[in-house]
């Protein structure tokens, strides 16, 4: 077994049986590595600040660059779920790395996914990637093949809801109680068309 396998396994361990095993493992290390393990064990809430720090300097510098036209930022609103920008493979590029929120269109399972990545991301969005989140149903709800959120009058809406109407879909820009008056497709005040 590598050692990298080793440390899978005891990552998956919970913390009173890897106290167990460290207990276990102790007595059998020499002393010279055991105390610099001790000083690197000590010196590493330290470097996961320092690492976290620098990971958000990243992500604030991508942010700048975005607002400053110098990088294009995925889109972040959409009609549809493939309206959505493509997830493109950044292949360790920093430039092309997934900020926190970004949203990507999986063209492989259709769905729409969010970046929960704390700092810039690489990895390819999946169910099982913890490092993205499905959104698709919640962008786009859907109840009995139909969308879930039909535009009706008499309705309570607030700001940032959306809703379909005559198939087409508009986000809620100011809250209001709709009326026949205050459709979607004649209403520029409260609704915005995506």
């Amino acid at each position: 077994m590598t050692i990298e396998q080793i440390l899978d396994e005891v990552q998956k361990l919970s913390s009173a049986d890897a106290e167990k095993v460290a207990r276990a493992c102790v007595p059998r290390i020499d002393l010279d590595p055991l105390l610099e393990f001790r000083m690197w064990a000590a010196d590493e809430p330290k470097r996961r600040a320092q690492a976290e720090v620098a990971e958000q300097a990243k992500v604030d510098i991508m942010k700048d660059l975005r607002q400053g036209g110098v990088l294009t930022a995925p889109k972040t609103e959409a009609a549809t779920a493939s309206d959505y920008s493509v997830w493109d493979n950044p292949k360790g590029v920093k430039s092309k790395a997934y900020l926190p929120g970004d949203k990507v269109f999986l063209v492989a399972t259709g769905r729409v996914y969010e970046s929960t990545n704390r700092g810039l991301n690489f990895s390819k969005p999946s169910e099982t990637n913890p490092q993205w989140e499905d959104v698709t149903d919640v962008l786009f709800p859907v109840e009995d093949g139909k969308a879930k959120n039909v535009w009706a009058t008499g309705q309570a809406y607030k700001a940032g809801d959306r809703v379909e109407y005559e198939g087409v879909l508009y986000q809620v820009t100011t809250a209001h109680t709709s009326s026949g008056t205050l459709r979607p497709d004649l209403d520029n005040t409260h609704y915005k068309q995506l």
